[in-house]
């Protein structure tokens, strides 16, 4: 995820258990997620390695958000959501600008759903 927000004008908002270390996020504009991001919500990303259960995925495409989501977490087939393959920083950058220059030429602001199988390492994006 570090590598493929880095450069772009976004605030990231961190949802779930934060488990990296302080300065993980350093150089980032980050905020801590509470009840009400759905309704700040411009595209949520799950680029997860793994997810059986990818909750807030399905209430942003409910609600209309734009969805980028890794192909193991098997919402390949829903409306407004676009699919990468885990572990390619490249193609979530490439999606992320995409989703952006379409739908969001002001105000971004990007969602993920960080989870300890997507998060923890330069190699987990």
């Amino acid at each position: 995820m570090r590598e493929a927000i880095r450069g772009l004008e976004v605030k990231l908002l961190l949802m779930g258990p934060i488990i990296e270390s302080d300065d993980f996020w350093n150089g980032f504009d980050t905020i801590t997620g509470d009840r009400d991001w759905l309704s700040t919500a411009d595209l949520v990303i799950l680029p997860s390695f793994v997810e059986h259960r990818p909750r807030r995925l399905l209430q942003a495409a409910a609600a209309g958000i734009p969805v980028i989501a890794s192909t193991t977490c098997g919402v390949s087939n829903l409306n407004g959501v676009t699919t990468i393959l885990a572990g390619d920083a490249v193609a979530l950058r490439d999606a992320i600008r995409e989703c952006l220059d379409k739908n969001f030429r002001s105000s971004k602001q990007l969602i993920p759903r960080l989870v300890s199988q997507s998060i923890g390492s330069e190699a987990n994006l």
